[in-house]
C-alpha cells in the first residue's frame, strides 16, 4: 500500500515512541547498521516501514455520497398534493384547547 506523506509521518512517529519505551526491534541490525544510524528510533522506525514489517491499521475516510438531486417536477406534484390534504391540527392550538 502507498501511503501519503502525513500518513508516512504519523506511522513513523508511532513506531518511534514504541521503540522509545522498549519495545523489540522487528529487523535484524547488526552493530555497524546501528551505529550508522546512531540507534537513532526515528530512522530504525523508518527503516521497519520500508521494509513494511509493521502491523499497523491505516483507516482512510472516503467522501461522503452525494445526496440524490430532486427533480422540480416532483416538488411541484408534492406540493399540489399536500394543498388537497385535510388541514392538521398546530401544537398551539392543542395547547390552547387544553388550557380552557
Amino acid at each position: 500500500m502507498k501511503y501519503t506523506k502525513y500518513e508516512r509521518a504519523r506511522l513513523i512517529g508511532a513506531r518511534a515512541l514504541q521503540l522509545s519505551m522498549g519495545a523489540p526491534i522487528l529487523l535484524k541490525f547488526n552493530e555497524q547498521e546501528l551505529e550508522s544510524m546512531k540507534y537513532d528510533v526515528v530512522a530504525i522506525a523508518a527503516k521497519e516501514i520500508e521494509a513494511d514489517v509493521i502491523s499497523f491499521t491505516i483507516k482512510r475516510t472516503m467522501p461522503q455520497p452525494i445526496a440524490p438531486q430532486i427533480r422540480k417536477k416532483i416538488l411541484i406534484e408534492n406540493v399540489d398534493a399536500a394543498e388537497n390534504v385535510a388541514p392538521t391540527v398546530s401544537r398551539a392550538s392543542a395547547q390552547d384547547d387544553m388550557a380552557e
